[in-house]
């Protein structure tokens, strides 16, 4: 469940940064981020360095307070959200007659919430499986399925050029809009998958009753006939 998870968040996360190109460049009105593509690259590049450095300052306070799989938990319920509220906020701005600049501000601090809880839930991720992990060979086995699980991201090449093949069929405002659909629809997803994960399995349910063999246990050398 957990590799599920990562799974379809790693999708999302790298499809949401294939489609900056598209989506940054176009201004709000249209359903885009309204970030002008000659800054782009150096708004990435400064957003990216600020997220490392929260990231190396909250995540471990925040498990902590919180806990490794409930803040795991509530960053999956985020990402649906953040890509629902960024194009609607750029629209109210705009709707609103605000400054264009205003748009990319928005779009920039929707950039830096995405980066830091996608990296921080990349650590989570690996301190819950190697947690998990009774010794080193098991370690090595669990990372190594991590990286396969990233894989998923080589489907972001597909999405962002079904973009721009659309872009010459439908309009800039339809073919954005259902790019924020597809990126809010796969988070939520993920959010979904994430919520039925359990930080212990339970007999019944997760591990089938006949897998289990219950044994009395006593003391040969007490007096007392109390077993456990």
């Amino acid at each position: 469940m957990l590799l599920a998870s990562f799974s379809v968040l790693s999708l999302h996360s790298s499809t949401f940064e294939m489609l900056l190109p598209h989506l940054g460049h176009t201004e709000s009105h249209f359903g885009g981020m309204g970030i002008p593509c000659t800054w782009l690259g150096l708004i990435v590049l400064a957003v990216k360095a600020v997220a490392a450095q929260r990231i190396l300052r909250i995540v471990p306070f925040v498990v902590n307070k919180v806990g490794l799989l409930p803040m795991y938990r509530r960053i999956s319920t985020i990402f649906p959200a953040l890509f629902i509220i960024v194009p609607l906020a750029g629209a109210t701005a705009h709707a609103m007659g605000a400054a264009p600049a205003v748009s990319a501000i928005i779009s920039t601090i929707a950039m830096l919430v995405k980066n830091i809880f996608a990296g921080a839930a990349q650590v989570l991720v690996l301190l819950l499986v190697l947690s998990a992990a009774p010794d080193a060979s098991s370690t090595g086995t669990v990372i190594g399925v991590v990286s396969i699980s990233q894989l998923f991201k080589a489907f972001t090449v597909g999405i962002s050029g079904i973009a721009y093949y659309l872009s010459d069929e439908y309009s800039i405002v339809a073919v954005n809009i259902s790019l924020w659909g597809a990126l809010a629809t796969i988070a939520l997803i993920g959010a979904g998958i994430t919520s039925r994960m359990r930080e212990t399995p339970r007999v019944g349910t997760d591990i089938p009753a006949e897998c289990l063999a219950w044994q009395g246990l006593f003391d040969s050398e007490s007096d007392e006939e109390a077993g456990f």
